[in-house]
């Protein structure tokens, strides 16, 4: 039974998700998209990329439904393919298994953890993106990092469990009596992918039989994402492969450190405030030798600037402070370099610091303002041309 407004060619990935090769009649090509009377590619649909692949040779660079038909791009030599679909020519299709069978460990996974963090949550699945890259999960919901371990755990456990999936094709009314999940409204005949006891929800995508074969299923990431919150997951082979570059980083890690996996964490905490004391400790440095540098200026230099790396808004203002109280034109402090630019603060108790900041804008697009007596911006210039420009007012 189907849904007389469904996709008219025919869905092979349906009634096999495991086959990778078929044979199928051209039915159009316009040098670009290919249709077929029935297909094994899984169209870009339901927030997941399309099947890769070759057909009759040519690579299969996308699948897009369109017009109710499922169309595959074809790469390669535009003229040899026309020769090669002919309408009425069967041509074979081969889709990238590897791919695929990755793409479903993604899908059936985020399926069994969608399900679990929907009923321990009591929220909603309002967003999903599966590609070779990444796979997102959307939620209606703030979640906290207590109910996402539960989440996992659980759908974990249904991996373990080993679960035949099952395949529904539900008309409006026996839907009324069906609980499932779904994102849309949906008319007609819907199919819906049911893992036991587990989980059920409207989808169009090829799954696997068994949840054995999901093998694990990861939460990577979570952040607050328009009122609720966005996870990145990962399952499968997809999550062995990533749970073995992290080992790898982390023994590399300790390594350097001389130390345990276990007592890494500690370490880097250690480092890390380290750190910042350093930091801290330097920047008082830096701060200290900029003020001795003003002070060392000879009362007759009318205007002065001064130039050092590493300076935060604060230091320079006390600089200039400093160079004002004995110097009567235009004094600045210039945090940076020639290479990447300069921030910096000019100030004056004789005259309009804005006069000396609109000059470089003018001259070198830079940015800022301020009050007559002080101004702030960056600006993008050497040394050599900020003191040529500004002393010789």
């Amino acid at each position: 039974m189907r849904d007389a407004n469904e996709v008219r060619t025919g869905k092979l990935y349906e009634k096999d998700a495991y086959a990778c090769s078929f044979e199928s009649e051209v039915l159009a090509f316009d040098g670009e998209w290919l249709t077929l009377a029935e297909t094994l590619f899984f169209p870009e649909e339901g927030g997941q990329c399309p099947d890769t692949g070759e057909i009759a040779g040519f690579p299969v660079t996308d699948v897009q439904i369109r017009d109710g038909e499922i169309r595959h791009r074809i790469g390669g030599d535009a003229e040899k393919a026309g020769a090669v679909f002919r309408p009425g020519t069967s041509v074979r299709g081969c889709v990238d298994r590897e791919a695929r069978f990755s793409n479903m460990q993604q899908h059936s996974g985020e399926h069994l953890l969608s399900g679990a963090i929907c009923r321990l949550g009591e929220c909603n699945n309002v967003g999903f993106h599966l590609s070779s890259r990444e796979v997102t999960v959307d939620f209606d919901r703030p979640l906290s990092r207590e109910l996402l371990r539960r989440a996992a755990e659980e759908a974990n456990r249904f991996v373990t469990a080993d679960l035949q999936t099952e395949i529904l094709y539900l008309g409006e009314e026996a839907r009324k009596e069906y609980p499932y999940r779904s994102k849309l409204d949906l008319p007609g005949i819907v199919r819906i992918v049911v893992f036991p006891g587990a989980d059920a929800c409207a989808c169009c995508a090829p799954h696997v039989k068994r949840t054995g074969e999901i093998g694990l299923i990861r939460i990577l990431r979570a952040i607050s994402y328009k009122g609720g919150t966005r996870l990145w997951i990962l399952c499968g082979e997809r999550a062995r492969l990533q749970m073995e570059e992290e080992h790898e980083l982390l023994v590399k890690t300790a390594n350097g450190l001389s130390a345990s996996c276990a007592e890494v964490p500690e370490l880097v905490a250690g480092l890390k405030e380290e750190n910042q004391l350093l930091k801290q400790q330097l920047k008082a440095e830096i701060r200290k030798r900029l003020l001795l540098q003003a002070a060392a200026v000879p009362e007759e230099e009318r205007s002065v600037l001064l130039f050092e790396e590493g300076l935060e808004a604060a230091s320079l203002r006390d600089a200039v402070n400093a160079l004002t109280a004995g110097h009567g034109g235009i004094c600045g402090a210039f945090s940076g370099n020639d290479r990447e630019g300069y921030r910096f603060v000019l100030g004056s108790r004789t005259e309009d610091a804005r006069e000396a900041c609109r000059i470089l804008r003018e001259a070198f697009a830079a940015r800022g303002g301020g009050k007559p007596d002080m101004v702030q911006g960056s600006v993008s210039a050497s040394r050599e041309e900020l003191e040529r420009l500004l002393k010789g007012r």
